[in-house]
């Protein structure tokens, strides 16, 4: 008859029992005879340590009965192979499978850590996003150091590497108003977040050169033009969904991009106007409370070869999170927010610019002279209106919204698979579009793979 040994007890049991007849507790289905054997062996080596000991002076006698020596050194034993069984499951698990796969290990319950790595696997290349996959989710903690490295993580537990990406994503939140700053300061970007310096948009709307910002006019009716330049009886703010491109829509309207900051306001107030609205932003992102990422839903989409019957990448898709955005609710903010007479000084900018006032002019049959004396007064009006428009700005209010939890759904791709030792550490994994994604191999044969093709 085969036999095995309990888990939990360490006592010899059929090989088909499900659950230990003296202990009652249920078999996993890993056992074969290891974890018991352990136990045994460890039972007849704390007996023996335990011979010299004298249990007569308990007094109770139902319980000295079963205060045996060997039941003693057997929970002694339990309690040390399962030590080492919780510190071998934190380093890898039990009886690690020949082959894994990023979707299988999404599905599986547990907790399974891969990693997102700039460039080719090596000790140094930087991590940019660590993944903690398991019940059908996935939480993404965004890395901020250029120090967190495959080398670094390779000699970290599984616990470990989890505290460290927690504390990574925080600082990559809390660095947020360090990086508006050093923008302001003409300094460079300070670790991996350039979800700042990296979005050309968000800067464009504190310089106040947002596209979105901008007045539709109704060429019908009382409006005309003059010597080319369009004279506006009633401008009006005209919504995003409508392009900027200058040709008349179905509805006889004409569209004018108007920014509120040109290239003719002085440096003094353009660097006024830059530094307020900096200083807005600043103030509510110091407002903004850090949450950790979500565990998030994970998509994938496979791709075969031509006979459809082996998966040869995929396209992996979750909600990721960038912190700096300007959205529908922040494109019209800038104008929104403006009171009546911001918004007649905002006009008065724009039919300043030179082209105009020379236009204009000759227009209305004036020499050179007359014209470069208007445009004197205009350039010195213009200056006179900006800083009174500065001044007044509440840029805490249109910035608001700037900055937060904006997600997206983003995607990477992975293709080949691969195999890489760094340090006493193999990572098994796949190439992708930009890196290449890895998790650490739990024996020294473990291979990633593909799984099979949906059909």
């Amino acid at each position: 008859m085969e036999e095995k040994y309990c888990a939990h007890c360490g006592k010899k049991i059929k090989a088909k029992a499900k659950f230990c007849p003296y202990c009652g507790k249920a078999q996993p289905d890993f056992q074969t005879n290891k974890l018991g054997a352990s136990a045994k062996e460890l039972t007849e080596k704390v007996t023996k340590g335990l011979s010299g000991l004298n249990f007569s002076g308990l007094k109770n006698s139902r319980f000295k009965a079963w205060f045996t020596k060997k039941r003693v050194a057997g929970l002694i034993a339990v309690l040390l192979v399962l030590f080492g069984v919780q510190r071998f499951i934190s380093n890898g698990g039990l009886f690690a499978p020949k082959t894994i796969s990023l979707s299988q290990q999404v599905k599986q319950p547990g907790s399974h850590v891969w990693y997102d790595v700039k460039g080719t696997a090596s000790k140094d290349a930087v991590i940019k996003t660590i993944f903690v996959v398991g019940s059908g989710k996935l939480t993404a903690y965004q890395i901020q150091d250029n120090d967190v490295t495959l080398g670094r993580i390779s000699k970290l537990s599984k616990r470990q590497t989890i505290k460290l990406a927690k504390e990574q994503d925080k600082k990559y939140f809390d660095i947020s108003a360090t990086e508006v700053q050093n923008w302001l300061d003409d300094k460079n970007q300070v670790g991996q977040q350039d979800d700042f310096f990296g979005d050309d948009d968000v800067i464009r709307f504190l310089k106040g050169r947002y596209d979105a910002l901008g007045i539709k006019v109704n060429k019908q009716g009382k409006d005309f033009s003059m010597g080319g330049v369009p004279h506006f009886s009633n401008p009006r703010f005209f919504p995003p969904s409508v392009d900027i491109d200058g040709v008349p829509d179905s509805s006889g309207e004409e569209e004018h991009e108007l920014f509120i900051n040109t290239e003719e306001e002085s440096n003094e107030t353009k660097e006024l106007f830059i530094n307020n609205m900096a200083k807005g932003l600043i103030y509510n992102i110091k407002h903004t409370k850090y949450h950790s990422p979500d565990k998030n839903k994970v998509s994938f989409k496979d791709t075969t070869d031509a006979s459809g019957n082996k998966v040869v990448g995929q396209r992996l898709t979750y909600q990721a999170i960038d912190y700096f955005d300007t959205n529908s609710s922040t494109n019209s903010q800038i104008y929104n927010n403006l009171n009546k007479k911001q918004k007649q000084l905002l006009f008065d900018i724009y039919y300043g610019i030179p082209e105009q006032i020379w236009a204009e002019g000759k227009a209305k049959g004036l020499d050179d002279e007359s014209i470069d004396h208007l445009d004197d007064k205009r350039h010195l009006k213009l200056i006179q209106a900006w800083t009174a428009f500065d001044n007044s700005l509440d840029t805490k209010k249109l910035t608001k919204g700037i900055f937060g939890y904006h997600r997206w759904d983003k995607d990477v791709t992975i293709t080949g698979t691969l195999s890489q030792q760094i340090y006493n550490q193999r990572f098994i994994g796949y190439y992708g579009g930009e890196g290449e994604v890895l998790t650490k191999a739990q024996t020294k044969h473990q291979k990633a793979v593909f799984p099979e093709p949906d059909k």
